[in-house]
């Protein structure tokens, strides 16, 4: 299960400790649900505006911009230049997707996408020796991403 708050509001609940993150969170599934909700065996709180690097940036595909093309590009492994097939780095991350960017579950995904690169290459027996096709929809579109005329 993952939270995330937004606005001005994201920026005063990353002062908070852990545990009023987590009864909060708590009480808001209570208000969704209409019931005591259980305490989470364990949790990870993240403060992704005070994050160093990030600083609570996500991507933004400015106008006139092919976004779909530009971020499967990002999503492109660099190959060993021996072993043609064998990925040296791959990239994951919601800037990787032009199916869900700018949100968790498409850092989430693109992880899972890289996992099977990885997968592909490194057990290509278990696999039936199938090889990794960047073009293939290991996960779908949430919403149509062009408008219908």
């Amino acid at each position: 299960l993952i939270f995330m708050y937004g606005g001005t509001f994201a920026k005063d609940v990353e002062d908070w400790t852990d545990a009023e993150v987590v009864e909060d969170c708590l009480d808001v599934l209570k208000r969704i649900c209409g019931r005591e909700i259980p305490t989470p065996v364990d949790y990870c709180v993240t403060r992704w505006g005070k994050e160093q690097f990030s600083r609570m940036a996500f991507t933004y595909i400015p106008p006139g911009v092919d976004g779909p093309r530009q971020l499967a590009a990002m999503s492109e492994a660099i190959y060993d230049p021996v072993l043609a097939e064998k990925p040296l780095i791959m990239f994951a991350g919601e800037h990787t997707t032009p199916y869900h960017p700018s949100t968790m579950h498409g850092a989430f995904l693109s992880g899972i996408r890289e996992a099977y690169r990885y997968d592909l290459f490194m057990e290509p027996a278990l696999n039936d020796y199938m090889k990794f096709q960047g073009t293939d929809h290991i996960y779908q579109h949430t919403f149509p991403t062009k408008k219908s005329v």
